[in-house]
């Protein structure tokens, strides 16, 4: 809905500008907290299942109280430096990205709290309040206050912010009394979270280089105007992957953290096995669909300035697929606290990512920063498979995303086939309707058939799989 709003508002160089602030601001909010989240992601899973959830969650209040002043001195000290060489053309949209770096640093991760405890209602009602709220409130700022782009990093800034102490009652995070025993406790557990969380920042870092860097290099070699048309589709993109791929990490993620920390090597490897099958055939699902309605995607959510960025999204999306994945190849490493491999790994990537971009960017232009991403990220889960399996040994069983996807796309090559006949002679919009519902039907049977035959977990937990000795 923003995209097909603002896409029409704004110009292609306007959002080039937008993009360029908001990739720093991200880059900041990383490294201001997201040691925080990592070390909540990482023990209090273990923490309440051991009954020792009192003990850490005042260490969690105060790092979050940590992770938000942080996010103020390194913001303001980012924009005052760099204001001064953009010049005043920049202050409203620097001045927006000092309010954004504040407010994530704060309001993610408390919505990671509600993740780690598998509160999984609360948690999308926050998510989904704070984006919904922020499109409101860039509304409001874009059309009624002032026609600046800004507005839609205030709107997104302030859609946190005014959720911000319903989160923290939510989450039932208290600083505490200030005694001398709290304080010392606190002040350990917020040690161990650092010492989790802060090498996985620079991970972090790393990911921040390889997926944002290609749209300086972009405005160096084509301009800030492709910036914005492939900035407007990379935000669309990696949006509906993350939204699709949740609900599996939801569900999974916090049973596979217990299982590891139980010891449960084999029960982890079963988990992790399930997930990143699950995260494939959602990918496939996604990248096909977005391969067979790329133009009407871009006609509907784009403005017509935006829309020739649909070459690319079908890309985008399995760049962001594959990313996911990674994401859970790697968790072996992460486990057993081999950041530093992780990190390496994910700069070579970044490296050869910008490597790429230096040599087909100035000459194909944004195209070649998405098919740069889709390999970079596709070597980083290569990688981070082969290391992670050394560490807890796991197989994917890669014929169940590869026949899903021969069926689907079988089934998707009919729809378009029959889309065609139907668009001649009923018109456009028949025949779009007609093959989106088609296509809708289509997946949903091969994922209940897939569900049914080949992915036992889903139905009867992981425990079910153990007691016929499966693996």
């Amino acid at each position: 809905m923003s995209s097909a709003i603002f896409t029409r508002t704004f110009s292609a160089a306007d959002f080039g500008q937008y993009a360029l602030v908001l990739i720093v601001a991200n880059l900041l909010s990383m490294i201001s907290s997201q040691w925080v989240q990592q070390g909540v992601n990482r023990y209090l899973p273990g923490a309440a299942a051991e009954g020792e959830v009192s003990g850490l969650k005042p260490a969690i209040a105060r790092s979050v109280v940590i992770a938000g002043t942080l996010g103020c001195v390194v913001s303001v000290g980012s924009a005052i430096g760099v204001g001064a060489r953009l010049g005043d053309g920049w202050r409203p949209l620097l001045l927006a990205g000092v309010v954004l770096v504040v407010a994530t640093s704060v309001f993610t991760p408390l919505l990671v709290v509600l993740q780690a405890e598998m509160r999984s209602r609360a948690f999308t009602a926050y998510r989904v309040g704070s984006l919904l709220l922020g499109f409101g409130l860039s509304i409001l700022f874009v059309f009624v206050v002032r026609r600046d782009i800004a507005g839609l990093i205030v709107g997104n800034a302030l859609g946190m912010l005014v959720l911000l102490f319903p989160l923290w009652r939510s989450t039932g995070l208290a600083i505490g009394p200030r005694t001398h025993a709290l304080g010392r406790l606190a002040g350990d557990r917020i040690r161990q979270m650092a010492r989790y969380g802060l090498p996985m920042t620079w991970w972090f870092v790393g990911v921040g280089i390889l997926f944002f860097s290609d749209r300086y290099l972009i405005e160096r070699f084509r301009g800030v105007g492709e910036v914005g048309v492939y900035s407007a589709v990379y935000v669309l993109m990696t949006g509906a992957v993350s939204t699709m791929a949740t609900p599996v990490i939801l569900a999974a993620h916090p049973a596979l953290m217990a299982a590891w920390n139980d010891q449960d090597k084999a029960k982890a490897a079963r988990w992790l096995r399930t997930i990143l099958e699950l995260l494939l055939v959602v990918g496939v699902v996604i990248v096909l669909f977005t391969g067979l309605f790329a133009t009407d995607l871009a006609r509907l959510l784009l403005g017509p300035e935006f829309r020739r960025g649909a070459g690319v999204m079908a890309v985008l999306v399995a760049a962001a697929v594959m990313w996911q994945v990674g994401g859970y190849a790697h968790k072996p490493l992460e486990f057993a606290g081999k950041t530093k491999l992780m990190s390496i790994l994910v700069m070579v990537v970044a490296a050869l990512d910008i490597a790429a971009n230096v040599l087909f960017v100035p000459r194909f232009g944004y195209p070649a920063a998405a098919w740069a991403l889709l390999g970079a990220s596709t070597l980083y889960t290569a990688l981070a498979a082969w290391a992670g399996r050394r560490v807890l040994p796991w197989k994917v069983r890669l014929w169940i995303p590869i026949r899903f996807a021969v069926a689907s796309g079988a089934s998707l090559l009919l729809v378009r086939w029959l889309r065609l006949l139907i668009a001649a002679s009923e018109g456009y919009l028949t025949g779009l309707v007609f093959s989106i519902a088609l296509a809708t039907a289509c997946a949903f049977v091969l994922f209940v058939l897939l569900v049914n035959t080949t992915l036992p977990p889903l139905r009867g937990g992981v425990g079910k799989t153990e007691a016929t000795g499966g693996a």
